[in-house]
């Protein structure tokens, strides 16, 4: 089970990343976590409230550094992007 993180450890890296390393995974550090995400762009042609939804991502993915179960809410984060880009394309068709 989680615990409340004590105060002193919320700008650390989340265990569970050690963990994960650890056994095999992808050595994590902020910088180089921020600079992949930052890297991933979205062309010119897509909408600002896509955008908004997009960068919301993006930030979920950055926080999951600090807390890894952020990187699960981020899964779903272009599924609502989708769903807002086909209605704006049905509303357009209209």
């Amino acid at each position: 089970m989680d615990s409340f993180k004590p105060f002193d450890q919320i700008t650390s890296v989340d265990k569970q990343h050690l963990f994960l390393q650890k056994m095999g995974g992808k050595e994590m550090d902020l910088p180089s976590h921020h600079h992949t995400l930052k890297a991933i762009q979205l062309h010119t042609g897509v909408p600002q409230i896509i955008r908004g939804q997009f960068n919301i991502a993006r930030n979920m993915a950055l926080y999951s550094y600090f807390f890894i179960l952020w990187a699960q809410r981020c899964s779903s984060r272009p599924a609502v992007s989708l769903s807002m880009r086909c209605e704006l394309r049905l509303t357009d068709q209209s």
